[in-house]
């Protein structure tokens, strides 16, 4: 629906309203159907097609998701720094050190993930991308497998060593 006002957001800007249908799902295979409730999306993209708006709003939902990744595993902005100097650069650090991690794991096995991974959780099994976590688990996973490639870099990369210091 086109042409619509909302008062108290935009005022007298006109808006664009998509009204997403709700999912069905059943609490048990048996059980009968159940719906959620609708979602509604309010743009001011008055043109264009609601598949490709829709996409940017999934797109979009996709980097919350590294955002939230970014802040929980790696922790962008938690570092405790004693040199005003290293403020600013430590997100900077720790965000091209995700992104580079990222796109070795694309780069490696692709989007979706795969065998090379662990098995997930009954609640999480319907994951289709992998997390920070998971990228992370697999990485010192390979370190252990491959040690003998991290030696000229000085790494400790016993399963010993890597519990120590994940826990520290």
């Amino acid at each position: 629906m086109t042409g619509v006002l909302w008062q108290g957001g935009a005022r007298e800007r006109f808006l664009r309203l998509l009204v997403i249908a709700p999912t069905p799902y059943r609490k048990r295979k048996s059980a009968r159907l159940y719906y959620r409730q609708p979602a509604f999306l309010l743009t001011t993209v008055l043109k264009g097609s609601t598949k490709q708006l829709l996409q940017i709003y999934f797109d979009r939902w996709q980097i919350e998701v590294n955002h939230r990744e970014e802040k929980d595993t790696p922790g962008v902005g938690q570092a405790q720094l004693w040199n005003p100097i290293s403020v600013p650069k430590q997100p900077a650090l720790v965000v091209a050190a995700y992104s580079a991690l990222l796109l070795a794991s694309l780069k490696t096995f692709g989007p979706e993930r795969g065998d090379p991974y662990a098995a997930l959780p009954k609640w999480r099994r319907n994951a289709k991308r992998p997390s920070c976590l998971d990228l992370v688990a697999l990485l010192r996973k390979e370190i252990i497998e491959h040690a003998e490639l991290t030696v000229r870099l000085g790494f400790q990369s016993s399963s010993h060593h890597m519990v120590g210091a994940a826990a520290a």
